[in-house]
Formats: C-alpha cells, structure tokens, sequence
C-alpha cells in the first residue's frame, strides 16, 4: 500500500516517501524510518539526507563527488540525478539533486524568531507608518515617511530613513542602513552591515579642489532580493540605481551610482560595479570582478573571477581577464605568454 500523503510542518522529520514528496523526486529501497536533517557526505549521518552533485559547475568543472566520500558515507539516503548509479543505495531521483538539497534543507531551517511589535529601545517618528505585524527591534529608527510592510523585520540597530518603503515580508538584519527614499520590495533579505542609498562618487575638479556633485536620486530594490553583509549600494545622481527582481549580491559588494540590474543578477563576494553599469538578466559575476562604469553586459553573460569588464558585452558571453574578453580567447593567450617565458628562460639558462 502506498504511504498516505500527510502535511509535515516546517523543522518536523519526514519518512523518506514525505522527502520525495518535498523535493519532488522519485523513491528508490526503503531509508531510515525518519530523515532529521540534512548534510554534506563526510558528515551526514545514518537518519541524514545528502546530496550528489553529478553536472559541471558554471565554469565547466567537473563537481562530482569523491568516490571514497561517496563510498564512507553514512547519510541515510541520497539525492542523485536519474542516471546516477547508488548501487542499490537507498535514494531520491531528481532532476537537480542541489536544488533538492537547498528544499529539503529549507524545510529543516529553524526560522529567526519573530515578534510583532516595536521594541521600546527603537524610535518610530511621526508620520512613520509601521505595519502591526512588522517587527521592530531594539534600537532600530524608523524616520518620518517611512513605511514598514506586513511582517517585515528589523533587527537591532537597523535604520530605515524618510521616505523609504520597506516591503511585505523583508528581514533587515542587524545594523542595515537605508538612506531617505530607498524602497525595497517583498521578501528580500538584507544582511548585516549594508548601507542601501548613499552617495554615489561624484566630484568634480574647480581648478582648486574636488567639488562634489549632489545625488539627488535614490535607489529601487525589487521583490525577492537577497543581499549579503557590508554590501553598498549608491544611490543615482538624478534617477534611481536600480536591483532588479530576484538578485543575489554576496558579502561585500559595491554597485555604483545610476547602475541598473536586471532581474536574477548574481554578484559573488567583493564584486564591483562602475557606476552607471547596466546589467542583463541573469548575468552572473564571478569574485573579485567588476566593471569600468558606463558599459552595457548584456543578458545572460558570465564574467570570470578577477576580471574587469571596460567595453560592452554581448549577450550570452562568457568574459575573463583584464580587459576582460572571450574567456577562451583571454585563456590561450595566457598560455601561450606562458610558453613564451618558458622558452625564454629555457634560452638564458
């Protein structure tokens, strides 16, 4: 008879036919009475779940597992690609056994606690606007104008400034800072440390000294952003910077004023863009990458670690070095430079 389906809270443990039903897979032997949790194959345990990774990465690197750690794990059943071979383990089919990985690790997550209320630390001026469900911790500052959508949260410290909108559902953590007018859509997540809508870097030369040039405009964030800790985010000189829906920024990233993101962006740790940078949908960069300022990467590009990017970019590229080019193109002739040099040395000697 086949296991009734029976709703699971969120942190509670699941049978193996209730895992396959929240990633969406197929059950192959039976698995351990209950999976409690989640790992990675060294350290999963017998009622653990883990995942295999089978496809190459971004970069085209084979990511598959080692076979020993493959071979001693203890994980009580595993989430691997229909054509992988278990031998006669116990395991989940699916598609993409990472994207499994992060739902079943999603419905093991203990959520952050959450009060509604202001805490009696925090300041609300008047004419704030904050949501009965939102919560406010302590010693946050919630300025006139601003508002403060259903559920959101804002954890200690936190500074939200006139005329900002935080969205449904948005965790601030602690220390953000939002200058006046920044708005941040539904169910994004802000990180420790990240200023949002400060001035962007513009000065000119009088002749005697750098006279700076006021940045009237502000900053949009759109639904379902995540943004990692000690991330800046320039506010635009006239009109708005903009970080589309869906974007992922990691720890320390800088966007420069008057730049535009497209949705499901993803900047990796200390990324920096230019300003007025404009950005396609999907386009990934790597760490330690950036742009010039004023070029155009369009939809879908993908721009190596450490690279600069100083001229336009078509769509679907994939990018590298410094100035960054065909990655292919930037890769070879480094090797061939390397070639050279040996050659050289090998005449000297």
């Amino acid at each position: 008879m086949p296991e009734e389906s029976v709703p699971v809270s969120p942190c509670e443990p699941l049978t193996p036919a209730q895992a396959a039903e929240v990633v969406g897979g197929s059950l192959e032997g039976e698995g351990p009475a209950q999976i409690r949790g989640i790992a990675d194959l060294a350290s999963a345990g017998p009622e653990d779940a883990s995942f295999v990774r089978s496809a190459p990465d971004l970069g085209g690197r084979d990511t598959g597992p080692d076979p020993d750690a493959l071979g001693d794990t203890k994980a009580g059943i595993l989430l691997v690609s229909p054509d992988f071979a278990t031998e006669g383990r116990p395991c989940i089919r699916v598609e993409d056994p990472i994207l499994a990985g992060a739902a079943l690790a999603a419905h093991f997550e203990t959520p952050p606690p959450r009060t509604p209320g202001i805490h009696p630390s925090a300041v609300v001026e008047n004419g704030a606007d904050v949501d009965a469900t939102a919560s406010v911790g302590p010693n946050c500052v919630v300025r006139a104008g601003a508002s403060v959508g259903p559920e959101a949260v804002l954890e200690a410290g936190v500074v939200v400034g006139e005329d900002c909108s935080v969205g449904p559902g948005s965790r601030l953590h602690p220390g953000v800072v939002l200058y006046p007018g920044v708005s941040l859509g539904k169910a994004c997540v802000l990180h420790a440390g990240t200023v949002v809508g400060s001035d962007g870097f513009g000065f000119h030369w009088d002749g005697t000294s750098h006279r700076k040039f006021p940045h009237l405009g502000t900053v949009e964030i759109g639904e379902g952003v995540e943004i990692g800790a000690g991330c800046t985010i320039d506010r635009g000189t006239f009109q708005a910077t903009v970080i589309g829906d869906g974007c992922i920024l990691d720890n320390q990233v800088q966007i420069g004023h008057n730049c535009r993101l497209g949705k499901w962006v993803v900047l990796c740790g200390q990324v920096g863009l230019g300003g007025s940078t404009e950005v396609g949908d999907g386009v990934v960069f790597g760490g330690q990458s950036g742009s010039g300022g004023h070029v155009r990467i369009g939809a879908g590009v993908k721009v190596a670690g450490g690279s600069a990017v100083l001229n336009d970019v078509e769509d679907g590229a994939t990018v590298g070095g410094h100035p960054a080019t065909d990655l292919r193109l930037d890769q070879r002739a480094k090797a061939l430079l390397r070639r050279m040099a040996r050659k050289k040395e090998a005449a000297l000697d």
